[in-house]
């Protein structure tokens, strides 16, 4: 890795070992979760990585990796009880771990609200694009062969954020959607524009358009152009299978693509006659029409760029739809 790009990654990680917490406990937890404070930074934003998590049942021998991807997919910063050590995902020998082998390492007490464990306030001489802060847990020596099987993961969780240099990373789009819009599918040819005006937006299928109109009930602006960004997924989602759509068939012709009828199958949704009969809904989740709009609900609220509803609403208000976003969106 250049030196100077470990230079600016230690730079990005002022990790609490620092203050003395060494490492984060090795446990075969699987609720696990990580975020930033933000999903897009600019230079002078302050970034925050944040850890949480749900004491286990009972503690057993894991390898934990904590750290983080930068945007050419390879370059890595691994958080250890050492500081930070560069890596390189082309690479397992160079994987550093934060805890090996171990049922009870010392170091950050994981609690079920997030945690800071790293800070940085962002120059400008960063590398733009997607970074991904992750944790991993393998079993131990997994990757003493020095490859990267799928078989090494018992447990990755990941949050992805962007930084530019200007708000002009994904113009005209809003910065705050920018993570999103990198990290799901959607048509090509993709366009926003806003449509001052009564009405609520829209996705038009025929020229692969967002149109913002007026803040959605809750969330505003941002939780609304979500919204149709997910309708534009949809729409990928069909071409991908080698469907064509015409103005007013995304809801149909997506409901026969193997993500439809799994996203049907999973909530309960079920077609009698024209219409769709509404599945019994989970304790957080109701109201809507059809599986398009629930799914694209599900879909907007998953990555939550205007962060409104916490990170954790889902899994705790939504568990069956939760589990179901995690199978097929990338976080």
């Amino acid at each position: 890795m250049d030196p100077a790009r470990v230079t600016l990654a230690a730079l990005f990680f002022i990790v609490l070992v620092l203050l003395g917490a060494p490492s984060v406990a090795a446990q075969a937890n699987r609720h696990f979760l990580v975020q930033s404070n933000k999903g897009n930074y600019q230079p002078g934003d302050q970034a925050v990585a944040l850890l949480s998590g749900e004491d286990p049942a009972g503690f057993f021998p894991r390898d934990l990796y904590v750290g983080l991807l930068f945007p050419d997919g390879d370059s890595l910063i691994f958080i250890t009880p050492q500081g930070l050590l560069p890596g390189r995902l082309s690479d397992p020998h160079s994987f550093r771990a934060n805890a090996t082998g171990s049922a009870s390492a010392a170091g950050i007490i994981i609690s079920s609200n997030p945690t800071p464990i790293a800070q940085y306030r962002w120059g400008g001489g960063e590398p733009v694009g997607t970074y991904s802060f992750f944790i991993a847990a393998t079993f131990p020596g997994a990757f003493n062969d020095g490859s990267l099987d799928p078989e090494d993961i018992d447990f990755l969780e990941t949050t992805s954020f962007t930084f530019s240099l200007n708000a002009d990373l994904c113009s005209p789009w809003p910065v705050d959607v920018c993570a999103q819009l990198s990290r799901l599918t959607v048509v090509n040819g993709l366009t926003f524009v806003r449509a001052p005006g009564p009405g609520l937006s829209f996705y038009e299928v025929e020229e692969r358009r967002v149109v913002f109109v007026s803040p959605a009930p809750f969330g505003g602006e941002i939780a609304s152009i979500a919204h149709e960004i997910c309708h534009a997924h949809q729409h990928r989602a069909v071409e991908d299978e080698g469907g064509a759509l015409l103005a007013g068939s995304l809801l149909e012709e997506w409901a026969r693509t193997e993500e439809g009828q799994d996203f049907i199958a999973t909530t309960g949704w079920r077609k009698e006659g024209s219409s769709w009969v509404a599945p019994a809904w989970e304790p957080g989740w109701s109201g809507y029409p059809n599986p398009l709009e629930d799914c694209a609900q599900l879909c907007a609220t998953y990555y939550d760029p205007s962060r409104v509803y916490g990170y954790d609403y889902l899994e705790k208000y939504a568990p069956l739809r939760y589990a179901w976003a995690r199978r097929w969106f990338l976080k």
